[in-house]
């Protein structure tokens, strides 16, 4: 997606050349139960955390959501939260890489609702490294990067209704997301 939109605006195509990011050293996936949905990522307006609490909302989702990370929207997507009666979302703040990944190793699913064309996200490298798979906006790189159905599910950026569905389903589905995160 990023090379294909380096040409679009004029560069050279002989001399773009894609490299992956990577995780290292490998947190491999760890045994036992799965817990959670996850959100991991810097609370801003782009990343559209928003149209996840509404999609939970919405979806009156039982699902539980660790939210990790922080930045400018923090605050007020808590304050959200808790106006709308959403007690099964938790907020970590910014924690470190290796509770991070930790976090990552326990859920189910990592959410990645970003509408901001993104390049490829460590976030979702390293949710493939735990086996985790990734329900992501279908949009830029996020749409090559998760294979839908196959290494997680994509969603209709910013449709929050479109979002709990996959939430719903991939909650209630756990062999078939097991299966996926295996692919991942």
């Amino acid at each position: 997606f990023s090379r294909k939109k380096f040409i679009e605006g004029g560069l050279p195509a002989d001399k773009i050349f894609v490299k992956p990011n990577f995780v290292h050293p490998d947190p491999r996936t760890q045994t036992g139960d799965r817990d959670c949905a996850l959100f991991v990522g810097r609370l801003s307006p782009e990343k559209r955390v928003i149209t996840v609490l509404e999609a939970w909302k919405r979806g009156h989702l039982s699902v539980p959501l660790l939210v990790i990370g922080g930045g400018p929207d923090q605050h007020p997507l808590e304050m959200q939260a808790g106006k709308a009666g959403l007690g099964n979302i938790r907020f970590r703040g910014q924690v470190s890489r290796e509770e991070s990944l930790a976090a990552i190793q326990k859920a189910c699913f990592l959410v990645f609702s970003s509408e901001w064309y993104e390049n490829f996200p460590v976030t979702i490298a390293e949710a493939f490294a735990c086996c985790t798979p990734v329900i992501a906006s279908n949009i830029g790189a996020m749409k090559e990067i998760v294979d839908d159905g196959r290494t997680g599910l994509h969603f209709a950026m910013g449709n929050p209704d479109d979002l709990a569905q996959k939430v719903e389903w991939a909650w209630t589905h756990p062999d078939e997301m097991h299966a996926m995160g295996m692919e991942a």
